[in-house]
């Protein structure tokens, strides 16, 4: 059986002609619509189609078709602009994969039939790199922007800042809005874009990384962290739950003052071997098997 996996930045390899513009615009939409095309015309030459990055599918598929099409989907469907536009794309393919228990359920209550197959992840590699983080205080990363409780981020920092000054925050990947409302605080280093070694070094320098999602199905900055041995500091929501190990390797807050509790308890810590070996399980090699027994049962 031959596969073609195409996703967002690639088609077989080819990289997108607009890769560098922001999504949401024009350009980014007709590179999605080329990156379709050329994706669609190569798949007569394979079994199977895999669309990795599904959501950014618009434009659904013949019944006549030879082979077969799978979509991975990862974001929240319904805050797309017209959710039941895209339910008809997806239910025009052969399979769906859903990133988590709870996306699968979101998923059928829309009427898509979907499979939760986890998303794979590879343990970093990086060549350590003086972070000149202070190793005295407690340092704790934030990293990525996307579902992020900013309100709950930006009120976390503010109490920190009165309560705890022994915590620095470590922001990378964060919007130009968040390091211009944090600009005056003086327990939070905001990061321009980094090279792999510097932003992994960050990382592995901090004693926990903070998530305060909103929806999570597969977060990458959940999973390089694991793989890192790095703590977390978690909100309850359906979605995390089958990606971060359970408590103690994890800490999990239900509400604001919940969160607050765990801020005033936090101290140093080393990274955590058991949250390490957790991690392996998400491994590409692992999913990689569990995605090519799927294909053979299409």
């Amino acid at each position: 059986m031959d596969y073609n996996m195409s996703g967002n930045g690639y088609a077989l390899g080819l990289l997108g002609t607009f890769s560098f513009i922001k999504p949401n615009q024009r350009g980014k939409r007709i590179n999605l619509y080329f990156q379709d095309m050329k994706a669609r015309q190569m798949a007569r030459n394979y079994d199977v189609l895999h669309y990795f990055y599904g959501d950014n599918l618009r434009v659904g598929f013949e019944a006549t078709r030879k082979y077969k099409v799978v979509a991975t989907v990862h974001m929240d469907i319904m805050q797309k602009n017209n959710p039941q536009k895209f339910v008809k794309i997806l239910n025009s393919l052969d399979a769906v994969i859903a990133l988590s228990s709870n996306q699968k359920n979101i998923l059928e209550q829309m009427g898509v039939a979907s499979v939760f197959i986890p998303h794979g992840f590879n343990k970093p590699v990086y060549k350590q790199t003086d972070t000149g983080i202070n190793k005295n205080k407690v340092n704790v990363v934030v990293s990525g922007s996307n579902y992020r409780d900013v309100k709950t981020l930006l009120y976390a920092i503010d109490y920190c800042d009165k309560e705890r000054r022994d915590i620095q925050f470590h922001l990378l990947g964060q919007p130009d809005s968040v390091k211009q409302a944090l600009s005056d605080k003086s327990n939070v280093t905001c990061y321009p874009r980094l090279a792999d070694d510097m932003y992994f070094s960050v990382i592995a320098s901090c004693d926990y990384s903070f998530l305060p999602l909103t929806f999570a199905t597969a977060n990458n900055a959940l999973l390089e962290v694991q793989f890192l041995g790095i703590q977390g500091i978690l909100p309850s929501i359906s979605g995390i739950e089958d990606y971060a190990a359970p408590a103690p390797s994890n800490l999990k807050y239900s509400s604001l003052n919940e969160l607050l509790g765990i801020f005033n308890n936090i101290t140093k810590k080393r990274p955590d071997v058991g949250l390490i070996d957790y991690a392996k399980k998400f491994q590409w090699s692992n999913i990689y098997s569990q995605l090519l027994d799927f294909y053979e049962q299409l």
